[in-house]
């Protein structure tokens, strides 16, 4: 995937995003957001909203809540 474009890349608020080059270069395609608690990614969500991204979702709750909930919860493998 290629990397994202020069506004994008600096729209990350939480400042230590890692994972910028998998957020599509087209701001048609849609972008599903998740994180510990949903702080970063509602924060990121709106900074992605005002560089033209129309199709941005967040995990309401984020990964805490979904395994309060008992939702199976799997690590990420290794590239």
């Amino acid at each position: 995937m290629r990397a994202a474009s020069p506004p994008v890349r600096g729209c990350c608020p939480c400042h230590s995003c890692r994972r910028l080059a998998e957020i599509p270069l087209d701001t048609g395609r849609p972008v599903l957001l998740i994180c510990n608690t949903q702080n970063r990614s509602s924060a990121t969500l709106r900074a992605l909203r005002q560089h033209g991204y129309g199709h941005v979702r967040y995990v309401h709750g984020g990964m805490s809540e979904g395994a309060r909930r008992g939702w199976p919860v799997v690590a990420p493998q290794s590239p």
